[in-house]
This record gives C-alpha cells, structure tokens and sequence, in this order.
C-alpha cells in the first residue's frame, strides 16, 4: 500500500493509545474517549492514518452534545 500524502511504500503498522479531548481549557473537566487503536505511519513523511471504531465515534459526539461544544 502507498502512502496517501506521499507516495512511499516505506510504512509501519503500530499500536497506540490516545485519549482524545475537547479543546481549550473550558472543556478541561470534560473526560476524553480512550482509543487502542491500530496506527498505519509512512516512515518517509510521518502521515499517519486510523479509523475511530463506531463505539468510540458514538462517545465523541455524545461528548460534543453534552458540552454544547461546536467545533
């Protein structure tokens, strides 16, 4: 597979956590949506890409709506 921004093959597969979080200090009591998650990163041009799972997708916007945040 190509990567998508710059064309080389050179890429790795990685697993990661990341807790995703709403922006800006006024959403600093707001918990984030933990992610272990599969990462596919180009080793030429550091472009990473992964698909949030519709569980997760779920939580973020019921994190949205309950903040009343817009993005």
């Amino acid at each position: 597979m190509h990567c998508s921004s710059c064309s080389s093959t050179h890429q790795a597969e990685f697993t990661v956590e990341m807790n995703i979080h709403s922006r800006g200090l006024k959403n600093v009591d707001h918990p984030g949506v933990l992610l272990i998650q599969e990462v596919m990163v180009c080793l030429s041009c550091g472009h990473s890409r992964f698909i949030t799972p519709q569980d997760e997708l779920t939580q973020l916007g019921a994190t949205i709506e309950k903040a009343n945040l817009c993005l």
